[in-house]
């Protein structure tokens, strides 16, 4: 029979993990009747049943093992979306230690009674906890050993090919990511990792700088998709398609709609905050004060709530920016004075954005572009993403231009021209 990872009625790797531990402990069945009657275990133990996490504590109670011992493999071997979240939460709270998950996985693919065709469960298990607890790399050298297995067809395989392709991306490798994401898109069966999937391809695309693909791709993703995050990341994408090509009405309306998903099904305050920011963003450069005033107000309903403090400078940054539109001073200094703040010395974008407008607010006296331009210079070498340094580099290019420095900012200009890709706003990872 061909092995699945996930596990179908003849299939549990919790209950053949089950059975392994209480032979190993010389325990008959009838001395775990204390806790689960012997019937029930047998059938747990032979793939017949999944248990509840109810019956589940039992069983690892009667085999002498802490409450939780057994969590993962339920894990894998769980249908219920109901149950499979209580585990989730359960082994957030414990914070299980990665080394214990990695020994308790390597002890059970060497069980003696775990059958072969079990093995790539629980390497894929091993690969999801490895994503999870921030090993992509390990976790993709399992998944690409899982790719090649050739048991593995199906929605098993789109499982292995969808993790394959989103831990790639986290490893800012999208060239790889492409085969295995398009590979799983093109099977089109439904499920929560297929739609990933389908998310994340337009993602490759987009970093891979082929706006038309990204385009089509999350075109596709709202067309089929019915997980309303996913859904929201794909309107974010496309705005940010629509703002690169300077399609800034349009970019607009899908900043909103992307909010107004997120806020509806309840969605992180983050993921609302970089709508409203995108949304704010675009409005600005399209100088339609009409749309401008209406984000502005949107962010300022929200900013206090969002959790990340970078995302909260960022916010606050923008916001500034509207107020120096507006010619209000004393409130972008206010703004700008938060966003500081928040983004503290963090070299990302917002951090020199903010910089830059305390730069134009303060006037052009000399020593404080000369000091904002070597602080630049200096904050350079700790950046590691293209596009952040290109635009850094056109700044202090402007700089240099009100310094009278004409030399260094035609230095600078032909340095980061070639950069400049993909420049554009936030965009979301699934």
């Amino acid at each position: 029979m061909v092995a699945n990872i996930i596990a179908m009625e003849d299939t549990s790797p919790v209950g053949f993990a089950i059975a392994d531990i209480r032979h190993q402990q010389g325990l008959k069945l009838a001395a775990v009747s204390r806790y689960v009657p012997v019937s029930t275990l047998n059938a747990i133990e032979r793939g017949r049943i999944i248990p509840s996490i109810t019956m589940l504590d039992a069983v690892t109670s009667g085999l002498g093992l802490p409450v939780g011992h057994l969590d993962l493999l339920y894990l894998e071997s769980v249908r219920d979306v109901t149950q499979r979240q209580a585990i989730f939460n359960r082994l957030h709270e414990h914070d299980v230690p990665w080394t214990d998950i990695q020994a308790h996985l390597r002890h059970t693919l060497h069980a003696p009674r775990i059958p072969v065709s079990q093995h790539p469960h629980i390497l894929y298990l091993l690969a999801r906890i490895s994503a999870a607890r921030g090993y992509p790399k390990r976790s993709a050298v399992i998944l690409a050993h899982l790719r090649r297995h050739p048991s593995i067809g199906g929605a098993a395989r789109v499982n292995v090919l969808s993790l394959l392709g989103k831990v790639l991306l986290q490893l800012e490798r999208p060239e790889d990511a492409l085969g295995p994401l398009l590979e799983a898109v093109a099977v089109r069966p439904s499920g929560h990792l297929w739609e990933t999937a389908s998310y994340n391809l337009g993602l490759a695309w987009w970093l891979l700088g082929r706006y038309d693909q990204a385009r089509t791709q999350w075109e596709q993703t709202l067309e089929s998709v019915t997980k309303a995050e996913l859904r929201g990341h794909a309107l974010m994408g496309l705005g940010n398609v629509a703002l690169r090509a300077n399609a800034l009405t349009m970019a607009v309306q899908y900043f909103d709609q992307a909010h107004q998903l997120y806020a509806e099904h309840g969605i992180s305050m983050d993921a609302q905050a970089r709508a409203v920011n995108n949304r704010l963003v675009a409005a600005l450069r399209s100088r339609n004060v009409q749309d401008a005033e209406a984000a502005f107000k949107l962010a300022e309903s929200i900013v206090d709530a969002v959790q990340s403090q970078l995302l909260r400078g960022e916010l606050l940054e923008t916001m500034a920016e509207w107020a120096v539109y507006q010619e209000e001073r004393a409130l972008a200094m206010q703004l700008l004075g938060q966003a500081k703040e928040c983004l503290g010395t963090t070299p990302v974008l917002s951090w020199f954005s903010a910089l830059f407008l305390e730069l134009h607010l303060a006037g052009d006296a000399p020593g404080l572009l000369a000091e904002a331009f070597h602080m630049m210079e200096r904050m350079i070498p700790q950046l590691h993403d293209p596009n952040l340094v290109a635009a850094i580099r056109l700044r202090m290019s402007l700089l240099a231009i009100r310094r009278h420095d004409l030399r260094s900012a035609e230095s600078l200009l032909n340095e980061c021209i070639p950069l400049f890709p993909s420049m554009g706003t936030s965009i979301e990872r699934s």
